[in-house]
């Protein structure tokens, strides 16, 4: 896997001001290295959706593991004269000595499950909170909405276009990662493609034709350079007239033998309209093998738009509104504090809130899935340190038990299996024919998947409170 911000300069610094502040008042008062446990997790599935693909784990865990405040880090924090020479020096030495448990890439998790269970020193928690949500959040983002899309593409080929509207070079990078993930088929991005081995797949755009005085002037450079695929962009200007001209070379080129995808590109317009248009004519010329390609401003609700009427589209090229993942721009996954050691013994924390959905869990939490008959039927959110609490009806359903929350790290060092890119698009599809079809609906209202909370926790909670 590509970690691209382990090649950027100071990656340790790649974290907000507080979180170093924390540490040195921690410090200061010699609780920096009191053990912790921390849990990730978000309270709200994005785009409305019932759950969420898991993504970015491997590169989070890449990151740690090579986590180190290097020389000029360190010397830029000394040069801002508010922390001492005694906690650069722990700076300096401080290791990720970390254990982490949790989901895989290719995973679904449900609001308030753990995705991560993170135990360390305190500090070190801290210090590497931003970065892990950084990573986590935004991969896990866009592999749920490439989901969504790819599952209303209802088993169609979709193409990332996204590299232009991306938030920069590393966005663009991390986006394709995690589309790639949640289940696009290709990219158009080069680099992604060579370096995660993503299929590679594009056209031709509006400029290339414009360049040359005919637009049959332009199909024709284009094709005599292509060699396995071409695909002719037709709404340059008039789009029926440019599906003509494009039928006349695609049937110049059947005739060679010498390509083996061929197809047409419609990127405005009534796509429904005129994707049956075009295909009536490709029959109509003994081109019935030709795809046609879509895009403009695409996204699953459209996607499901246009499949429900029918639109003879073969492939869906989706840009803007998957990379920037377009309605819900961010995933609001958090790290909280689930449990302390002090004073010589654990003491389990949890956040009260007025708002009832910020309230967290104390102490360590795992995910136990339960499955029947090839379905997902329930989760359940447990100490890992206790048994897992089933009622009698659960345990005489002999259900299949899957662990969610698996060992990913020790001391420092990633020792829990990884799955490649392709391994993890492999898991995102199993997982998602798990689940009901009802809960991948686009907009869903009916009842949420259900999630349930081990009685130990309530049982925590009330001696918390009768404590004071």
């Amino acid at each position: 896997m590509i970690n691209s911000s382990l090649h950027l300069p100071n990656p340790a610094l790649l974290t907000d001001f507080y979180q170093v502040s924390m540490a040195y008042a921690l410090f200061l008062k010699k609780r920096a290295e009191m053990p912790a446990i921390f849990h990730i997790f978000f309270r709200q599935a994005p785009f409305k959706s019932q759950f969420a693909v898991v993504a970015g784990i491997s590169e989070a865990l890449e990151y740690v593991e090579k986590f180190k405040f290097d020389d000029d880090s360190l010397n830029y924090l000394a040069s801002l004269k508010i922390f001492n020479q005694e906690f650069i020096k722990y700076l300096k030495e401080l290791s990720p000595k970390l254990d982490i448990h949790g989901a895989c890439d290719g995973d679904i998790i449900f609001a308030h499950e753990p995705i991560m269970r993170i135990e360390g020193p305190l500090a070190l928690c801290l210090l590497l909170e931003t970065p892990l949500l950084t990573i986590i959040n935004f991969h896990t983002l866009i592999a749920t909405k490439a989901a969504r899309i790819k599952e209303a593409a209802l088993g169609k080929k979709v193409i990332d276009f996204g590299l232009r509207r991306a938030q920069g070079f590393n966005g663009a990078i991390s986006a394709t990662k995690a589309a790639y993930i949640g289940g696009i088929d290709a990219t158009s991005n080069i680099w992604a493609a060579k370096h995660l081995d993503i299929p590679l797949s594009g056209s031709m755009s509006h400029s290339f034709v414009m360049s040359f005085e005919h637009e049959a002037e332009a199909f024709d450079c284009y094709a005599d350079a292509c060699t396995d695929s071409c695909i002719l962009l037709c709404d340059t200007y008039d789009t029926l007239q440019g599906i003509e001209l494009a039928i006349k070379k695609l049937r110049e080129l059947k005739k060679q033998q010498r390509i083996t995808t061929l197809g047409i590109r419609l990127d405005s317009g009534d796509l429904l309209n005129l994707s049956k248009k075009a295909r009536a004519l490709l029959n109509k010329a003994g081109l019935n093998s030709c795809l046609i390609v879509a895009s403009s401003d695409l996204d699953e609700y459209e996607i499901a738009r246009l499949n429900k009427a029918q639109a003879p589209i073969d492939v869906f090229g989706v840009g803007t509104r998957l990379i920037c993942a377009h309605n819900d721009p961010a995933l609001g996954g958090v790290n909280k504090l689930a449990a302390i050691y002090d004073h010589g013994h654990w003491r389990h924390t949890y956040k009260i809130s007025n708002d009832p959905a910020k309230t967290t869990l104390p102490g360590p939490q795992a995910v136990m899935r339960f499955m029947k008959d090839g379905l997902f039927i329930f989760d359940q959110i447990f100490d890992p340190q206790k048994a897992l609490n089933l009622s009698q009806a659960e345990r005489d359903a002999h259900y299949e038990e899957i662990l969610l929350t698996r060992p990913l790290m020790k001391e420092g060092k990633i020792t829990g299996f990884l799955p490649t890119l392709q391994e993890a698009q492999k898991r995102t599809q199993e997982n998602l024919h798990h689940l009901a079809l009802e809960l991948k609906k686009l907009d869903y209202n009916g009842p949420h998947y259900s999630v349930i909370i081990d009685s130990a926790f309530h049982d925590k909670k009330a001696r918390k409170k009768e404590e004071g």
